[in-house]
């Protein structure tokens, strides 16, 4: 029998799996619709293995939409200026694995056939990774177990499914931001636990693997706001209290100055590959110089009209903060305040609408159970007063969730306002663990099947206790993809969050894979 960890690496490998054959059969059963969308030019080669015919058939409806330019990037590097709306940690890891794969491929398949197989192998790997950091969150946030696996469970079949396995940089995002928000709660012994330093590191390396990976320095000052507030101030305050000289006062500063030096260390690190990313990103398309491409590439952008690296300067070359992301996405996607609101973009707005409405509609909830929390901004403990002599209710969400609720609103509302709206279905459920904790807190009932988990031993930090796992199946527990969402008859709004997930998941990867829609 699985434990629950195991159990979760093994639903999280068998989706992807199942996902893969889905994504193969669709593609070889239903004609691709004739999308105008950008194709990284491949170089022809006099003969096709029998390897590259397998990874064509089996992976080639991964390599659709979004994936051309990541495919692109990791083989020819950035080399059309509409390609810096891609960042690079993800294209480059693919390009390194790639150079390992062909230590062993040789010869056998092309370099592009390589690079696709790479890349999925590389997303399945991140994505295991980021079910199991999704585990271990929700546990340390929310402390139960049940929570922690439903949202992992959820998080395996989640809306977005397709893009954590095609060539998208979801995987690996969602592996960061997780791993950074566990950081954030490192319990390490900094001076007065203001915040790990080392949780600067996932997050940095989400700023190069996605823009939004720039708001996740919220989670680095909310944290270093919030202990500095609680656990500093109160123990300063305190010394204070119990001084017997008063010429010592002036050194009670030091703990502000030691934890103001800690943040700023924290975000340097945070911030400099980003920078570094800027700056070459300038140097390629502000500056003259002479880097030579294969005449493919330059024919492509010619019949293209695509902005090559030492052709000329790009408008956003003279801003007073040269930074290529904002002017690309407006110039070759039109992405701008309200440019979005068309009629023809209604099923669009259609297809967002479930996870809009979820995040929306839980953060309101929140908020009318923790008013005075959300409005200390989470940084004063939340404390109880019944003036009324009401019986206490105890909240459904808890006040922790306070700074992931806030993160995934101003998301779901800057899509709402600025991006395609369809994207925010895969930026949201990549980049915020909300909508895997608030589904899952619908799930509240008890399985009616008579065969459930039997009590269990569990390591919760040093401590272990017995607990009793009513919430999946027991004969689920020896098999590798069987779960609760699967094998179990749900009513209600457990049936609606079913459908909703596995419906994306496998209609978004047959309309993927066929180069329909779905972006």
């Amino acid at each position: 029998m699985y434990t629950l960890r195991r159990k979760i690496f093994w639903f999280a490998l068998t989706s992807r799996l199942f996902l893969i054959l889905l994504q193969a059969v669709a593609n070889i059963l239903i004609p691709d619709h004739k999308a105008d969308a950008f194709r990284s030019p491949v170089v022809s080669t006099n003969s096709t293995s029998y390897g590259d015919l397998i990874i064509e058939k089996t992976l080639g409806g991964f390599n659709r939409w979004d994936a051309q330019y990541f495919m692109h990037i990791s083989q020819y590097g950035y080399t059309y200026e509409n390609t810096l709306a891609f960042f690079p940690l993800y294209p480059l890891i693919v390009r390194v694995v790639t150079e390992i794969v062909k230590v062993f491929l040789g010869g056998f398949v092309a370099y592009h056939n390589s690079l696709l197989l790479s890349a999925v192998v590389v997303n399945i790997y991140f994505f295991t990774k980021a079910a199991l950091a999704l585990h271990q969150l929700t546990l340390a946030i929310l402390g139960d177990e049940k929570l922690a696996y439903i949202s992992s469970i959820l998080f395996c079949v989640n809306p977005a499914s397709i893009f954590f396995s095609a060539p998208y940089s979801e995987s690996v995002y969602a592996w960061l931001s997780f791993a950074g928000m566990l950081r954030c709660l490192d319990k390490t012994d900094i001076r007065f636990g203001n915040i790990a330093i080392t949780s600067a590191v996932p997050f940095g390396l989400s700023c190069v693997a996605r823009s939004n990976g720039l708001l996740n320095i919220g989670f680095i000052l909310y944290h270093w706001t919030r202990n500095g507030v609680q656990k500093m101030w109160p123990e300063v305050v305190n010394r204070y209290r119990t001084l017997k000289t008063k010429w010592v006062t002036p050194f009670l500063v030091l703990p502000f100055v030691a934890a103001t030096i800690q943040i700023s260390i924290t975000l340097v690190v945070t911030m400099t590959l980003y920078i570094l990313v800027q700056i070459y990103n300038y140097r390629q398309f502000c500056m003259r110089n002479t880097l030579v491409l294969p005449e493919i590439l330059v024919k492509y952008g010619e019949d293209n009209s695509f902005v090559m690296p030492g052709y000329g300067v790009s408008p956003w070359c003279d801003q007073e903060y040269p930074v290529a992301y904002s002017y690309v996405q407006s110039h070759y996607w039109n992405v701008g305040f309200l440019r979005y609101y068309r009629l023809k973009q209604i099923p669009n707005f259609l297809l967002a609408f479930p996870i809009v409405f979820i995040i929306l509609w839980s953060t309101c909830k929140f908020i009318k159970q923790h008013p005075g929390y959300c409005l200390r901004l989470g940084t004063f403990p939340a404390k109880y007063q019944d003036n009324r002599k009401r019986p206490y209710v105890k909240p459904l969400y808890s006040s922790e969730m306070f700074v992931y609720f806030a993160h995934a609103t101003v998301l779901v509302i800057f899509c709402l306002l600025f991006v395609h709206i369809q994207v925010t279905t895969r930026l949201v459920c990549s980049a915020s663990p909300v909508l895997y904790w608030c589904c899952a807190y619908m799930f509240n009932s008890k399985l009616t099947d008579k065969n459930p988990t039997c009590i269990r031993t569990t390591v919760i930090g040093q401590n272990q206790r017995t607990m009793s796992f009513d919430f999946e199946n027991l004969d689920n527990m020896y098999s590798k993809w069987r779960t609760f969402l699967i094998t179990e008859s749900l009513a209600g709004r457990e049936a609606i969050i079913r459908w909703y997930f596995l419906g994306y998941y496998v209609v978004g990867t047959i309309l993927f894979a066929n180069f329909y829609p779905w972006t």
